[in-house]
């Protein structure tokens, strides 16, 4: 009997450690990234351009410099609304404001400076930035908790939701899945 509950204890111990060291990237996977380029009206890079990210909700602000290369990266930012500031001494201040980030986002936010005093500012609107990931080829699709709690899922089957996505279509084959459609080439995924 004293043998099981040392092993109980020695594996309770083992699931308590393997929880601490992958908590981590488990929290990673629930945050957003921004990255991109500042570059001057000419399109030559600019070094050492300050942009801050600021939560719309929250007021809480991230800071950042551009590189020599004029690439910058906010990596771990919540998904909220935010808005995104770029400065540089000798260039109007550019906005993007209402950028809305969602969960493990990846989002490229490039900024083209025009010459003139900080204390002016480029207002561009969050309509004008696409919501394309150009590092990676994946798809997503936010399904918003109204639609989870008023559409008819019969079998209640949240892989449901994945039809809702764009492209999506449900596979015809007998083993189930997923028909998935983008731009002139197509994947199937069972599911």
């Amino acid at each position: 009997m004293r043998f099981g509950g040392n092993l109980f204890r020695f594996a309770k111990a083992r699931l308590l450690i393997f929880g601490i060291l992958t908590l981590p990237v488990a929290l990673h996977a629930q945050n957003a990234t921004v990255s991109g380029t500042v570059q001057d009206s000419s399109g030559a890079v600019v070094g050492g351009a300050t942009v801050t990210a600021t939560n719309v909700s929250t007021g809480i602000e991230r800071n950042t410099q551009s590189s020599d290369t004029g690439a910058y990266t906010i990596p771990s930012l919540v998904p909220a609304v935010y808005t995104f500031t770029f400065t540089k001494a000798g260039f109007k201040t550019v906005k993007f404001q209402n950028i809305t980030l969602t969960v493990d986002q990846p989002l490229t936010l490039d900024c083209k400076f025009q010459v003139g005093d900080v204390s002016t500012t480029v207002e561009v609107s969050s309509s004008a930035v696409a919501p394309i990931d150009t590092e990676t080829p994946t798809l997503s699709n936010i399904v918003e908790q109204t639609q989870i709690t008023e559409l008819p899922l019969i079998l209640r089957d949240p892989y449901q939701l994945v039809l809702l996505g764009p492209g999506v279509t449900q596979s015809d084959s007998g083993l189930g899945g997923v028909s998935i459609t983008v731009g002139v080439s197509e994947t199937t995924i069972s599911c």
